[in-house]
């Protein structure tokens, strides 16, 4: 996910994934921010829910958080359209451990054995003191988590997010993946996603940062 106005971005990411030709990857123009007005809004029927308050800024959803949201939508519309059931969702400032592709192959061998429908492969978790069960050799069951700066989902959970009421309900997407994964402690927004439910999983250290 790239905005058009930031190439250097662009080209940094496209010069990092050449040494990784075993992903097919390509570039998604994002949805600047900057760019988003009322009419926009309404021409797309696009709306914000009226009573999210951010919990760390204690504010609404900003343009810049709209588009960001807006832009992983986007994705997951494509990768529901498209015929592999993996696709590996990255923003355009990742980087990657030594071991990023040793891990993912064996993340997805693993996942292969469990239902899962999202896997953070870079995450900020919020609560430090919460403790995650272990359920492979990699995988942990994720809680309360932000970042979707690199993570991998499933054409199941395209379908339910898309699904979901999302677009007439637009939080920032951090904290509507952590609802829709029942992990988030603000669960008396979750109404608002036609109960929605995904699992979620994360690896037990970041090969994404």
């Amino acid at each position: 996910i790239n905005l058009t106005r930031c190439p250097e971005k662009r080209t940094r990411m496209i010069q990092k994934m050449e040494k990784y030709p075993e992903i097919k990857y390509e570039i998604f123009n994002a949805i600047d921010g900057q760019n988003i007005t009322e009419e926009y809004m309404n021409k797309n029927n696009y709306k914000l829910l009226d009573s999210w308050i951010d919990p760390f800024q204690n504010r609404k959803t900003t343009k810049g958080e709209i588009g960001c949201s807006l832009s992983h939508y986007g994705v997951y519309e494509k990768a529901f359209s498209m015929d592999n059931d993996i696709t590996l969702v990255l923003e355009d400032d990742a980087e990657f451990s030594d071991d990023f592709l040793e891990i993912l192959q064996n993340t997805i061998n693993e996942l292969s054995t469990i239902e899962w429908n999202m896997c953070y492969l870079g995450r900020n978790k919020m609560d430090t003191n919460e403790e995650e069960e272990k359920i492979t050799n990699n995988l942990l069951y994720s809680s309360y988590s932000y970042w979707t700066i690199g993570y991998l989902i499933n054409q199941s959970f395209c379908e339910k997010i898309i699904n979901s009421n999302y677009l007439q309900n637009i939080i920032i997407i951090d904290e509507y993946l952590s609802l829709v994964g029942n992990i988030s402690p603000h669960e008396k927004y979750s109404d608002n996603y036609k109960n929605t439910s995904i699992d979620i999983f994360s690896l037990n250290k970041n090969i994404i940062y």
